[in-house]
C-alpha cells in the first residue's frame, strides 16, 4: 500500500514561514501514521522531527494534526484515515495553540503552565492528618477514574477553540484535572478551588465546541468536567461574572419566551458594566448596517406552556436528586460514626 504524506516543515531558529514537503512510502495496510513517519525519517529525510515513544497510546508523545484534526500518530491507521477523509494524501501538521519548535514538535510550555495554574496537587486539612494514610471508599476512587486516565498528550489543548480565541484560557486538560482535585475526598479546599476556577479565563471561557471530547484518545471528556465545575460554582452562589450571568440569562429568557432574545442576552451577561455595555455599540451599528439586527420586540412562541412545563419537570427532577444525595451523605456519615 502506497501512502502519500504532505508534512509541514519548519525550524523556529532559521525559518520565518513554514513550508510543506510531500513524501511517499510503501507500508502494510495495517500501518499507523507513526509507522509511516518512521519510514520517512529512516529512509528519506533524517531531518524530519517529531515526538514518539511508547507506540501504544499510553505516553501521548506523538500528538499532532492530520487533515486538520488532532490525533495520536501511533493509533491512527492510515488506510482508515484516507478512507474517511476521502483524500489521496494525509496532511500532517503540528498541534495548534502552542509554538512550533521544529516540524511536528511543539513547545508544550503553555500546556504545562495552564496545568500548574489549577494547583494540581492534594491540599488536605493538616489538622486532620491520619496516623497512617488517607483512605478512600471504592465509590470515591471510581469517581475520579475517568479524569485520572488523562495521558497529558495535549490533544485537547491543541484542538481547543476557546484557547485559540483567548490565549489566557486555561484549556480543557487543566480544567478537567481541576475538577479531579476538587472532587477528591482527601482535599480540603473545594470551595477555594471552585472560586479559583471561576475566575476570568477559567471554566466560563469554554466555548462548547466539543473538540476536546472528540479528540481525547482516552475518553476523559474534558468539557463534561468543565460543565461540572460551572455547576458547582453556580450552586455555591458564585454568579457575579459574565459567564454565570450569561447562563442564568439564557435560561430565564428561554423559559419566558421559548426563544432567544439576542438583544437582551448581551446586556444581561455584561451586567452593570458600563464600559462593557458601551463596547457593544460598534457591534450593534455593524449588525444594523448589515441587516443582522435581531427583532427589538420579543414575544413568546405559540406553545410557550410546553417549554415551561419542561423547565418545571427539570426542577422537580433536580430537587429529587438533591434529596437522594443528601440522604446518601447522611447515611455515609452515620456509618463512619
Amino acid at each position: 500500500m502506497k501512502v502519500k504524506l504532505k508534512i509541514r516543515k519548519f525550524e523556529a531558529k532559521k525559518d520565518t514561514l513554514p513550508s510543506y514537503k510531500t513524501y511517499e512510502v510503501e507500508v502494510p495496510e495495517t500501518a499507523t501514521l507513526l509507522d509511516c513517519l518512521d519510514k520517512v525519517k529512516w529512509y528519506q529525510d533524517a531531518s524530519l522531527t517529531y515526538r514518539r515513544n511508547c507506540k501504544n497510546s499510553i505516553c501521548g508523545s506523538c500528538a499532532m494534526n492530520v487533515n486538520g484534526r488532532t490525533i495520536l500518530a501511533c493509533e491512527t491507521h492510515v488506510k482508515h484515515e484516507l478512507t474517511v477523509s476521502k483524500r489521496n494524501e494525509l496532511i500532517v501538521e503540528p498541534m495548534n495553540n502552542m509554538p512550533v519548535l521544529r516540524d511536528l514538535v511543539v513547545d508544550m510550555a503553555p500546556f504545562w503552565d495552564a496545568l500548574q495554574a489549577v494547583e494540581p496537587w492534594l491540599q488536605p486539612d493538616e489538622s486532620k492528618v491520619p496516623e497512617k494514610e488517607y483512605l478512600q471508599s471504592k465509590e470515591e476512587v471510581h469517581l475520579l477514574d475517568k479524569v485520572a486516565g488523562c495521558i497529558m498528550c495535549g490533544a485537547c489543548f491543541g484542538a481547543c477553540n476557546g484557547r485559540e480565541a483567548e490565549e489566557k484560557f486555561l484549556g480543557p486538560a487543566a480544567l478537567a484535572r481541576a475538577w479531579r482535585y476538587t472532587m477528591d475526598s482527601r482535599d480540603a479546599r473545594q470551595k477555594d478551588r471552585v472560586a479559583l476556577y471561576n475566575e476570568p479565563h477559567g471554566a466560563w471561557d469554554c466555548t462548547h465546541c466539543f473538540f476536546c471530547v472528540e479528540v481525547c484518545p482516552v475518553n476523559v471528556a474534558p468539557m463534561d468536567q468543565i460543565l461540572k465545575l460551572r455547576k458547582m460554582a453556580m450552586d455555591a452562589g458564585m454568579t457575579n461574572n459574565p459567564g454565570a450571568r450569561h447562563h442564568v440569562g439564557f435560561e430565564k429568557i428561554i423559559e419566558k419566551s421559548g426563544w432567544l432574545d439576542e438583544v437582551k442576552l448581551p446586556v444581561v451577561s455584561l451586567g452593570f458594566n458600563l464600559i462593557g455595555q458601551l463596547s457593544m455599540i460598534p457591534l450593534g451599528v455593524r449588525m444594523f448596517t448589515k441587516g443582522k439586527m435581531p427583532h427589538l420586540i420579543h414575544t413568546p412562541i405559540e406553545k410557550i406552556k410546553e417549554v415551561r412545563d419542561i423547565y418545571q419537570l427539570a426542577r422537580e427532577e433536580e430537587k429529587q436528586q438533591r434529596k437522594m444525595l443528601a440522604a446518601a451523605i447522611e447515611r455515609k456519615t452515620r456509618e463512619k460514626l
